[in-house]
């Protein structure tokens, strides 16, 4: 079998909308998803083929992609801000006895399996983790046979959607086998975001799956809710692998938090301790777990920069967050990492249903008062799976992301929160960086830490963001 992986995306222009300097400080990175399923594939014998660019781009590349390749099968790996181009993509193959078989996976795919199917004429869709589905798949499409009663799938059948029995979830975590690195784009090509690099080029890991803490803004419908963890060895091989043989400098380690188990966290640690601590890491962690003792051992370990999603700095929105901490917690977290010697980047979520611009323009205040490095205040859209999205679905609330893929860009507004008009709504979501990054003493002391030209080049590319945002 040949099968090309991709993820069908939109044009840098379209997904930047009108705060398009923003693609000086956004994220691009290839998707390890793609990698991971391309790996699995590979070690059944398929031929396989990742299409993954590293910045967003016109579904017509696919296409010649696909055209010049010529796939038995193309498995597409679906973001909710991306619905918009997979109808584009289909009319641009062509008929249907014409087209490859056509797989959908992904994070929308298995938040949304029934209305993905039925708008879209996909053969199969992917419901889950998708490693041992997609092999699946690949052996009945290579027999000529259909889909019916294999695991984790949904299918078209009699005007509806039939699904098969639920795939248990991969435990062990160490039986699939790491990412494709060969078949993704070099890591030189990559663009991670400004705030989350010191040296170039920088690799993503993701060494764990589940989250037990079941925040209502997130959705956990590919890898559910039990966690589940690569071994310590297992790590250190891949992170050797992907320095040695990729060039990785630097490793961001992108789990939901690092530390959940504590003891894994620590013997991580140690373990890289043992082997010098010579390639610089960052990772995200809960503020439950970050205690001074951890802070201290990651510094050691070779960390230099810890991602908290601290999400706001009202207590009241944390409660109707799920989020299970407090602004209490936050700050000793915040201070634990600081007095470490640690970095901290802080993401927090603005504009959530019952929030009030004076809550949210309290946790700008919040982000100045903890003193993190970096704070990013992302605006808030219900993606469906999350909790919130229910909540809204059943008051009346409805979100058509492939219709309209404003909803989601960097600009325009799909949720309003209650008592702010659209214009104070959006002058808070350019004022809050601006109020936060241009001011002198951060700017003084921003410039006082930089220890690399790459982290040098990378705060010009984000403050060229800042000053032309609109």
């Amino acid at each position: 079998m040949r099968i090309l992986l991709t993820i069908p995306t939109v044009d840098n222009r379209s997904y930047m909308g009108s705060s398009y300097s923003m693609r000086f400080a956004d994220n691009f990175i290839p998707s390890l998803g793609l990698g991971y399923l391309a790996a699995s594939l590979a070690k059944r014998g398929h031929e396989v083929k990742i299409h993954n660019p590293v910045v967003p781009e016109s579904v017509e590349r696919i296409v010649e992609e696909a055209e010049r390749w010529r796939p038995d099968a193309i498995g597409l790996s679906l973001f909710t801000p991306h619905m918009r181009s997979v109808r584009e993509l289909f009319n641009a193959l062509g008929e249907a006895g014409r087209r490859p078989a056509m797989i959908a996976g992904g994070p929308h795919m298995s938040a949304l399996p029934e209305d993905t199917m039925l708008r879209h004429p996909f053969d199969v869709g992917v419901v889950g983790e998708g490693e041992e589905t997609v092999c699946e798949i690949a052996e009945r499409i290579d027999r000529k046979e259909g889909f019916e009663g294999v695991a984790g799938t949904a299918i078209r059948a009699d005007g509806g959607v039939v699904f098969g029995p639920a795939r248990p979830l991969i435990d062990p975590l160490d039986r699939i086998a790491p990412p494709a690195r060969d078949l993704m784009p070099p890591l030189r090509t990559h663009r991670p975001t400004p705030a989350s690099i010191r040296r170039f080029p920088l690799a993503v890991m993701i060494t764990s799956r589940g989250c037990p803490y079941g925040c209502a803004f997130c959705d956990r419908a590919v890898f559910g809710a039990t966690y589940r963890a690569h071994s310590p060895e297992y790590v250190m091989t891949e992170m050797e692998e992907t320095v040695s043989k990729h060039g990785a400098k630097e490793i961001r380690f992108f789990d939901d938090d690092i530390a959940i188990d504590r003891d894994r966290a620590e013997t991580l640690a140690e373990m890289m301790i043992a082997r010098g601590a010579r390639t610089p890491w960052t990772c995200n962690i809960s503020a439950k777990a970050a205690d001074p003792a951890l802070m201290k051992l990651f510094k050691r370990a070779g960390c230099w920069q810890v991602l908290f999603g601290l999400e706001s700095g009202s207590d009241r929105v944390l409660k109707k967050l799920r989020k299970h901490t407090t602004t209490e917690m936050s700050e000793s977290a915040v201070r634990a990492a600081l007095a470490a010697g640690l970095r901290v980047r802080a993401d927090f979520i603005v504009g959530t249903p019952g929030e009030t611009m004076d809550e949210m323009w309290r946790t700008v205040m919040f982000a100045k008062k903890l003193n993190v490095d970096f704070a990013h205040f992302n605006k808030f859209v219900p993606f469906p799976g999350t909790k919130i999205h229910a909540e809204l679905a059943r008051s009346g609330r409805s979100f058509d992301y492939e219709e309209n893929w404003s909803d989601t860009d960097a600009s325009n507004i799909v949720y309003l929160p209650d008592g702010a008009s659209p214009r104070e709504y959006s002058e808070f979501l350019s004022g809050s960086y601006k109020s936060f990054y241009l001011r002198v003493s951060y700017i003084v002391r921003r410039l006082s830490r930089i220890r690399t030209f790459t982290e040098f080049a990378s705060h010009v590319k984000g403050m060229a963001a800042l000053l032309f945002l609109k």
